[in-house]
């Protein structure tokens, strides 16, 4: 559990003067820590709201021009650009005077308040803002109350506490197992992965508008995040929810890190527009309870339209990277070297949604290249011209022959691309496995494919003149119909 009140961010009165008459006794000033406990603040942010600042003094008689000057260990920052010469935060006194800030240096701001009269018993300084992004995470920094000229009692105190805006980032593999494109029926959504984001503290995740210390002063927009799939399949439609709600907590899909325009899904959810095998979606906190702890998860599903748009297969998990998204000016801003979160889905045999292949697998259940005899083969994309069987569609493709021989390790055998409608090319054992005698097995990516093998004692001349022939078996001939695997 925190300790809340022993954190971050440090502020320093370095000096208080008094211009004009004063009171027989000098002021005696010091900072109070913010109460009931210090807040949070995200360590990628550069424009993190503090809670408010309050200097207390002793209730002693002052008139004149009153000074103070407020120093951070972190740099002020205010709503539109760090560093300004000016800055959104507002301060005032007992009385009701309200003094000028202005920002003297990165991390030193002077608060002016003029013709006080009366008794000064405190000071209190809102919406100030500081940039963390580069304070250790789960570091303080510590606060100095000093001048030459004023007695100051307790000098130090905290102010925030440097954590991540997400506590954590993970993706789940959705609960089906590694399937082919062809078992899926056409325009079915099936799942693939979950991407959990929780917060990392209470408040971590603002909204729009972020009204800080009940001030007018609003956040331009709420914490956007690009989220980035990768490793999915060309040809394969992607979807996302939106919007996502998961108790107070809502997450809004937007088309650009701008969030500017709401993004409008359709009948399945948002379409990813997926280039090279990755996908992005911008999400922002549209709503947020700011206590307790937020989860959110950005349930990823797929729809395969149709098994001739599938052209290449990912074999590695799906993976995800986060980064928090600044708006172009105003707050919440980020730090570019501190916000990417990652997270890869779990590889497993089972479980982990990736998509192989529509197939189909022939066995040759002899070939031999021994003795004087050789076996032709030949394989055939039949992809073209089949009736009466659903959701076939001409593919060109490519199959592995895989040959067996009982001993040794098996050699593997490329036919290159097979145009659907057509026969490949022809080879022999001789010049694809030499020496083998025993089975072979081709696993071609395309629906239709068919085997003829041709056995002689004499392959090219020569021999006896004997020889056999067969048709491959159809092991498995995948297609994208209601009833399973069948073949043709």
């Amino acid at each position: 559990m925190l300790d809340f009140r022993k954190v971050l961010l440090a502020l320093s009165v370095a000096s208080l003067g008094l211009v004009g008459t004063a009171s027989a006794q000098t002021p005696v000033c010091t900072t109070l820590a913010p109460q009931p406990f210090e807040g949070s603040i995200a360590q990628e942010g550069t424009t993190e709201a503090l809670p408010t600042a309050l200097i207390s003094c002793n209730g002693q008689s002052v008139t004149g021009t009153l000074i103070v000057t407020l120093t951070a260990s972190a740099p002020f920052t205010n709503q539109t650009l760090p560093h300004s010469t000016s800055i959104d935060a507002t301060a005032t006194d007992n009385g009701g005077d309200t003094g000028t800030v202005t920002q003297v240096g990165a991390a030193t701001i002077q608060i002016s308040f003029a013709s006080v009269t009366g008794v000064l018993n405190s000071i209190t300084v809102l919406d100030l803002r500081v940039n963390p992004s580069g304070s250790p995470l789960l570091s303080q920094v510590s606060l100095t109350l000093g001048s030459p000229s004023i007695p100051v009692t307790a000098p130090a105190a905290n102010f925030a506490y440097v954590q991540k805006t997400l506590s954590s980032v993970t993706i789940n593999a959705a609960p089906v197992v590694n399937t082919s494109a062809c078992s899926l029926l056409p325009a079915t959504i099936s799942p693939v992965a979950n991407v959990v984001l929780t917060n990392g503290f209470p408040g971590s995740l603002k909204v729009r508008p972020e009204i800080q210390n009940g001030s007018a002063i609003a956040a331009t927009q709420g914490t956007t995040f690009a989220v980035t799939f990768s490793n999915l399949n060309p040809g394969v439609n992607y979807y996302v929810q939106t919007p996502l709600t998961a108790g107070s907590l809502t997450l809004t899909a937007y088309t650009s890190a701008a969030a500017t325009t709401v993004a409008t899904p359709g009948v399945n959810g948002l379409l990813l527009a997926a280039v090279n095998g990755s996908a992005t979606v911008y999400y922002q906190v549209t709503a947020d309870s700011q206590t307790g702890t937020e989860t959110a998860t950005i349930a990823l599903t797929e729809v395969v339209p149709s098994v001739a748009g599938v052209t290449s297969y990912s074999s590695a998990p799906v993976a995800v990277s986060i980064v928090l998204a600044s708006a172009g000016t105003g707050y919440p801003g980020y730090s570019s070297s501190q916000t990417a979160y990652t997270a890869t889905q779990t590889a497993s045999n089972t479980g982990n949604g990736l998509l192989t292949p529509c197939s189909t697998t022939l066995l040759f259940p002899y070939v031999v290249n021994t003795a004087g005899y050789d076996t032709g083969i030949a394989i055939a994309n039949a992809s073209t011209g089949i009736t009466g069987v659903p959701s076939v569609t001409p593919t060109s493709g490519a199959c592995a022959v895989t040959f067996y021989s009982g001993s040794g390790t098996p050699v593997v055998y490329n036919t290159g691309v097979i145009a659907s409608g057509t026969d490949g090319t022809p080879f022999t054992v001789s010049a694809a496995a030499p020496g083998i005698a025993g089975y072979a097995v081709a696993v071609c990516n395309f629906q239709g494919a068919h085997g003829y093998a041709f056995i002689t004692d004499g392959f090219g001349g020569g021999g006896a003149g004997l020889s056999a022939d067969y048709l491959a078996v159809v092991v498995a001939n995948q297609y994208l119909g209601a009833t399973g695997t069948v073949a043709f």
